[in-house]
This record gives structure tokens, sequence and C-alpha cells, in this order.
């Protein structure tokens, strides 16, 4: 199947949802052929919870998955950590409100959750630990000590980076799980559904989300980057910014 671990149903974290905006994404994606998203909203997204409450209220929820336009949608969150970084996770319904309840008193900066803090936290729930974007200069995830990284199960290779920073950025993250010795995942981190395949993963098909975090633990997926990747990025970018002023002036 056809993977993708990062991607975002709102626009940014201030905008409001857009319940045709839900149904626009996935049958892009369903269009593409994407098999499966990890809707990973930014865990302090001020209509995050709105959000996932439309989701339960308006879809089929099987398995740990959101049956959306025939593709499987996974609850998930990206985290910020203090002193920089984020980290990517998902799992069940349930383990994510419970997760983001745990998380309230650390939405804000200076208040962010420590990254060992944060490990634990996901340790003890069995959810899985993805380090975003380690690279991106604005959070770069990499200065953190390795013991504390070597315990994430990934990193991911990201669609933004590779577009934005044009600096080998694929090899750069292999490098650094190599030194790790953790897995490497890819993402488009779409907010935009045109970004959509633009880094994705192959593999084995699963039947429920403890499946598909098990997947991503023994580092069984192929990394994908499209040859479309910079345009779509590109264009992806172009619109968001057009998005965010149509939606910021009603």
């Amino acid at each position: 199947m056809y993977l993708d671990l990062h991607t975002h149903f709102l626009i940014s974290r201030e905008s409001e949802f857009h319940p045709q905006y839900i149904l626009e994404f996935t049958q892009e994606a369903h269009d593409l052929g994407v098999d499966m998203i990890v809707l990973t909203e930014h865990f302090n997204a001020t209509y995050i919870r709105d959000l996932y409450n439309h989701l339960e209220t308006n879809f089929e929820y099987k398995d740990g998955f959101y049956h959306i336009c025939n593709i499987r949608v996974v609850l998930g969150l990206e985290i910020d950590v203090k002193n920089h970084g984020h980290i990517l996770t998902f799992g069940g319904r349930d383990e994510i409100y419970e997760l983001m309840d745990f998380l309230t008193p650390y939405e804000k900066a200076p208040y962010l959750i420590k990254l060992n803090a944060l490990i634990d936290k996901l340790d003890a729930m069995s959810l899985p630990k993805i380090g975003a974007h380690p690279f991106r200069p604005s959070m770069p995830l990499y200065k953190h000590p390795d013991d504390l990284l070597e315990r994430l199960d990934a990193v991911e290779v990201n669609a933004a980076d590779i577009y934005q920073l044009k600096d080998k950025q694929t090899d750069k993250v292999k490098g650094l799980v190599d030194s790790l010795n953790i897995g490497m995942v890819g993402s488009s981190d779409a907010h935009h559904p045109i970004q959509l395949t633009t880094v994705l993963n192959k593999c084995d098909d699963v039947d429920d989300v403890e499946e598909l975090k098990s997947t991503i633990r023994h580092d069984a997926v192929d990394v994908l980057c499209s040859d479309e990747l910079h345009l779509r990025v590109q264009a992806a970018e172009k619109i968001r910014k057009l998005m965010n002023k149509l939606y910021s002036s009603h």
C-alpha cells in the first residue's frame, strides 16, 4: 500500500477547519493512489479538537482508521518539543485524545515538553515516535543528544524540506538514521492535496492501527520521492498562502 505519514487538514495552526476541504483532500489522495494517510495536526492548533470531533461525528471509524472517500485516515499529532524540534506520532482515537489531554499544559513556549519526557510518555502509551524534518533550520531536531534521538523509531524525509533546503535532504537523513541505527520514513507534510505523493511510503498492507505501528517500528517501508516534487510543493505553498489570506478575511 501507499502511505503518507505527515499530513494536515488544517491550512495553518490558527485556521478553522472546513468540512468540504476534508472531502476534497481525501478524494484527491484517493485519485492519486494513496491508500492511507496519517493526520498529524499540530497538537496546539486552535481548532484541532473541533476537527477531530467532526471526524468522530461524521465518518465511520473501524480498526483504528477513519474511512473517508475510500482511503483510511489515522489520527496523529505533530508535537513541538523544548529546545527545537517536532515529533510525529499516531494511534487509535482514544490514545490520541488521551495524549492531547496530557499535553495541554505544554501547548505554548516556554512550557513546551522536553524531548525525553515526551519519549517516556509515548513509550508508556506504546505510541510510535517519528522525528519530523530533522534538519529544518527553524527547528533543528538533529541537535538533540544522540542518546535521545536513538530512542526514536524513525526520522522522516520531508518533501517541504527537500524543496526549500535543496541540499540533499534524503542523504542527510539517511546519514542520521544510519548513525542512530533507527528507521527512515517519508512524508509529504501536505497542507494542500497537490503536495500529496511528493514523498510517500510503500509498504505491506495492514489490517489495523497496531499493525501500522509495528510496520514503522520495524522500518518496513520503502521511501519514494516523486519527480514532480519541486513543482507540486511550490504550487502547494502558493495555494496555501492564498487560502490563508482568503480564510482570514472572513
